[in-house]
């Protein structure tokens, strides 16, 4: 899987997907407080633009992701 890490966006993000950015964001704070691991994120249902927070190693996060991405 190739990620880009640190991709600088073109425009600013609507305001939906900020709330869901911060959404992300204050549960990977809470994972951080309480010391365990987290992966966290959402797809964009229009764009299919990935948004991910994690705590973990990147490269363990990485190789984690397919399994949890898998559709039903």
């Amino acid at each position: 899987m190739n990620m880009e890490i640190n991709k600088v966006p073109n425009a600013l993000p609507d305001a939906q997907q900020l709330k869901r950015m911060q959404f992300v964001a204050r549960m990977r704070a809470k994972s951080d407080d309480l010391g365990i691991p987290f992966i966290g994120g959402f797809m964009d249902e229009e764009t299919g633009e990935v948004f991910m927070q994690t705590n973990m190693d990147y490269e363990e996060a990485s190789n984690m992701l397919p399994e949890l991405l898998q559709s039903e």
